[in-house]
């Protein structure tokens, strides 16, 4: 974590203010059975390196990191749903059709 706008560090930062904010974080990564192609165009399948640090970091601050058998938007609505979650923070609208009743999305300052 040497930037200030690396993901890690970023991380940190969001990880900080839900613990501040007294947030049950639940984070769902893509799963090895996510599909190649979105939105008409290719989907990496390889997880960038970074990701296992995120989530030692994430489970340091006592949340929970979670892999979804395939395409995590699809899991965390089907988590919604459910009522296991009570909203969805993501920069995508994907959740949306999916069926995810409360979706809360970063501002833009």
């Amino acid at each position: 974590m040497h930037a200030t706008t690396s993901p890690l560090s970023q991380l940190f930062k969001f990880l900080c203010y839900l613990s501040q904010a007294g947030v049950h974080g639940i984070f769902v990564y893509d799963g090895k059975e996510r599909p190649r192609i979105k939105r008409g165009r290719q989907v990496i399948t390889r997880e960038p390196g970074y990701y296992t640090q995120a989530r030692a970091l994430i489970e340091a601050f006592g949340y929970y990191a979670h892999t979804a058998p395939g395409e995590a938007d699809a899991e965390l609505a089907e988590m919604c749903k459910r009522g296991l979650v009570d909203a969805v923070f993501t920069k995508d609208s994907d959740l949306l059709p999916l069926g995810a009743p409360r979706i809360f999305r970063p501002l833009r300052l």
